[in-house]
């Protein structure tokens, strides 16, 4: 599967480690949470981590700032993940939330689309049981820093496809990610 266009519904700490990873790595990243403040407050996080990478020399000097360019915000879920082929939910793990903003991402984001959560204590079995393919859901949990620390938790649960797991762990490598 080709991913080019990603999603990052929640832009708290772990989302904008995803997203400068994601943009990183020359994806056009539209970032999501509820509000333009946030937004703003997340993409100056996004920003800081793009520029740790670049001082680092783990970015070529200027691809932090080209990095930043691809990425696009919104407050809102169907708008950020209508074009997908890949969406990251980072929102606080709480089933009831969860259940709700996947229920939201699998009513607009496109057929083939992966949808990965990086809930850190919940089971995806219970996440997915309110969306209408249940099979592209699973886990994509990180070690933060996300856009440092290369060890990522990729699980399924119990209506995720084989197809799904094996596309998000080629995914994962691409990225320099070690999936476990």
């Amino acid at each position: 599967m080709d991913i080019h266009k990603v999603s990052c519904v929640g832009a708290g700490l772990i989302g904008q480690g995803w997203a400068a990873l994601f943009s990183s790595a020359g994806l056009e990243v539209i970032l999501q949470d509820v509000t333009e403040t946030v937004l703003e407050k997340s993409m100056r996080g996004v920003k800081s981590n793009l520029m740790f990478l670049e001082a680092s020399n783990l970015l070529k000097q200027g691809e932090a700032e080209a990095a930043l360019k691809r990425i696009k915000v919104s407050t809102l879920i169907g708008e950020a993940v209508r074009k997908a082929d890949y969406v990251q939910e980072s929102v606080p793990d709480n089933y009831d939330l969860k259940k709700q903003v996947f229920r939201e991402m699998d009513a607009a984001a496109p057929d083939h689309a992966i949808l990965a959560s990086s809930a850190s204590g919940l089971l995806m079995t219970e996440i997915q049981k309110l969306v209408t393919r249940p099979d592209r859901c699973v886990l994509v949990h990180p070690v933060l820093p996300v856009y440092l620390i290369p060890l990522v938790e990729i699980a399924g649960g119990e209506q995720t496809s084989r197809e799904t797991v094996s596309a998000t762990y080629d995914f994962m490598k691409k990225l320099g990610k070690i999936p476990v």
